[in-house]
């Protein structure tokens, strides 16, 4: 019975926090298509699209598999974390030489400068993803949350400030993005390095 209460427990403050993830991402996304229209706003979601995309081909279920073996006792998550930094770093650098030599043949010029974006938001989309995770499935619900809050919060404060306050282009809404995940990865590295 208690272990049925602590599942509802979780599951209630994982709820709580999409209540708070998701209109912060509605009013974020608002704030984007306003502000940069129906070509920027393409262009971002293209960017992003492709990100996340190679993030997950990059991440080889690695995360999701990170639940099993911490639950099971197989691996802790300080090795966990070292197998997928030393995968990330070499899917990254494969990725990273392919767009290097060949990334003009296949990319139109006014696009290509985007791909520098599209790098650093792939891996720290890895990263951030990784974290989520292993915290979501050690049941540290409420670290979990913060890294959520903090991601979505600081997404929407950056959107506000460069899209709206400094009329910037499309460009900054992928910095905006790349803040965001950068502080939620800064929150998790927080709680790993302290529980390490």
């Amino acid at each position: 019975f208690l272990n049925g209460m602590s599942i509802v427990k979780s599951a209630f403050k994982v709820f709580a926090v999409s209540w708070i993830q998701i209109p912060l991402g509605i009013f974020s996304n608002v704030l984007v298509i306003t502000s940069l229209g129906a070509e920027g706003r393409g262009l971002v979601v293209f960017s992003v699209s492709i990100a996340t995309l190679l993030a997950v081909i990059g991440s080889i279920a690695l995360p999701a598999s990170s639940i099993y073996c911490i639950r099971k006792g197989i691996a802790n998550k300080q090795e966990i974390f070292f197998y997928f930094s030393f995968i990330a770093v070499f899917f990254i650098a494969i990725v990273f030489l392919i767009y290097k030599f060949y990334g003009h043949v296949f990319i139109e010029s006014q696009f290509y400068d985007y791909f520098n974006y599209i790098f650093y938001i792939c891996i720290l989309s890895m990263y951030l993803n990784f974290f989520q995770s292993i915290y979501l499935g050690s049941e540290k619900v409420k670290i979990f949350s913060y890294i959520v809050i903090t991601n979505s919060l600081i997404y929407f404060l950056s959107v506000l400030f460069y899209l709206v306050f400094l009329n910037k282009g499309p460009e900054y809404a992928l910095f905006s993005n790349i803040l965001a995940m950068l502080s939620g990865i800064t929150i998790a590295l927080y709680f790993f390095i302290k529980e390490s």
